[in-house]
């Protein structure tokens, strides 16, 4: 590894392995822990919740989740065999590379994620030396282009990087959708629990009627392969599924975590015309309620303890991690998708009621047709910005945002 001069950002190039015997050089660990301090104090703004999003027990080894190559450019530089403990990071970007779909070909798009700078070094200059090793990384390691992605709340950061004025060494943040994320609370009243009631009858139509549903088994990977590739046709962005994956051994990038019999299945006269994952992400990937506003902390508190006398769901509390599960990725035939994504999400959800989890996450940019489908449901929404970042040098990609997707579960 070259050395660094003490007041630049060092990049370190991790490829994912394709098997679980990877096993990480001393360095490695040190870095794995160092970014897991990081992270664990860099709180994510909010007004009445602050959340966590923590990657234990290994950052490293959740990075095959994004993609199969991975650069990880840091602050302060740290040598692989130093005698001294390193100093504590103060300063994280994540480039990560990995295959998608574009114009229905197979190319590698790299997604810019957990840019992180310490709450006590956040003046100066730190981010603008960042965005200037990000840039090399992007020459050295070129992409079709490069994505990431923006609470639409998180205004200081939205600020600060959509502002056309000069960018002295910031890229452009060119807008490419609005992306929507339902969570949906799994614990409710009445059987139908998260059905809307009024919308109970519209729901089974003469067209869900037609529509069988099941998981999937072994014997369907091709049909599966067969529907990502038809799915990333139309629209840009959607997730290679590799014809040799091994969905029953572990992991396998795009789907660490996942198993083919975990895939529910829509099928109409015997054809696979939707499926949609039931991920659990969360034995690498945590989503964690740090703080609440003291009023909401107040009332979390009283309603577990009334819960247990009359049968009332739970709420997650303070300091606690929120079970979750995701549904995702998914993929339907083109012109079904709104009504098959219907049918498939009511079935999960059934499914799902009996589960440990509390909640349920999907995701779509907000013009992808299937959107209106989660309206049947009851749903906590949150939006998230999705850009292109691009200097003069590298390539963007002309999106159209209404024939984009992007999997819920790479963000």
């Amino acid at each position: 590894m070259p050395q660094k001069n003490l007041t630049s950002f060092q990049t370190y190039n991790f490829p994912t392995a394709t098997d679980e015997t990877q096993k990480f050089s001393p360095f490695e660990l040190e870095l794995d822990s160092s970014i897991l301090k990081l992270l664990k104090e860099c709180r994510m703004p909010g007004g009445t919740i602050e959340l966590g999003y923590s990657r234990n027990p290994s950052f490293l080894s959740s990075l095959e989740f994004e993609g199969s190559n991975h650069q990880i450019s840091f602050f302060p530089p740290r040598e692989p065999k130093q005698e001294k403990k390193s100093p504590d990071l103060r300063a994280l970007g994540v480039r990560s590379i990995r295959q998608v779909y574009l114009r229905g070909k197979i190319h590698p798009i790299s997604y810019l994620h957990h840019l992180r700078i310490h709450p006590f070094a956040r003046k100066g200059l730190l981010l603008s030396r960042g965005y200037v090793e990000i840039r090399k990384v992007s020459q050295d390691f070129p992409t079709a282009c490069t994505l990431t992605s923006i609470l639409a709340d998180n205004k200081l950061a939205r600020e600060t990087l959509e502002n056309p004025a000069p960018r002295a060494c910031l890229p452009s943040y060119i807008p490419v959708c609005d992306f929507f994320t339902a969570l949906i609370p799994l614990k409710g009243l009445g059987r139908k629990w998260p059905l809307r009631f009024r919308q109970r009858e519209s729901f089974f139509s003469p067209f869900s009627e037609k529509v069988s549903t099941r998981f999937l088994e072994d014997s369907d990977h091709g049909a599966l392969v067969s529907l990502f590739e038809d799915f990333g046709k139309v629209y840009d962005g959607a997730p290679v599924i590799r014809t040799n994956s091994n969905f029953s051994s572990l992991p396998q990038y795009p789907l660490k975590g996942i198993k083919i019999t975990e895939f529910l299945g829509a099928f109409i006269n015997e054809k696979l015309v939707g499926a949609i994952g039931l991920w659990n992400q969360t034995p690498w990937k945590q989503i964690i309620v740090e703080k609440f506003h003291p009023l909401i902390n107040r009332f979390v508190i009283t309603w577990n303890v009334l819960r247990r006398f009359f049968g009332l769901p739970p709420i997650f509390s303070e300091g606690k991690e929120i079970p979750h599960v995701l549904l995702d990725p998914w993929a339907v035939g083109f012109n079904n998708e709104q009504l098959v994504i219907r049918v498939l999400l009511g079935k999960a959800l059934e499914h799902l009621r009996s589960s440990d989890f509390l909640f349920a996450a999907w995701g779509t940019p907000q013009n992808h047709p299937a959107r209106p489908s989660i309206n049947q449901f009851f749903h906590l929404p949150y939006f998230s910005k999705i850009f292109q970042v691009a200097w003069p040098e590298t390539p963007i990609f002309p999106f159209d945002k209404e024939k984009f997707y992007l999997s819920l579960g790479t963000l």
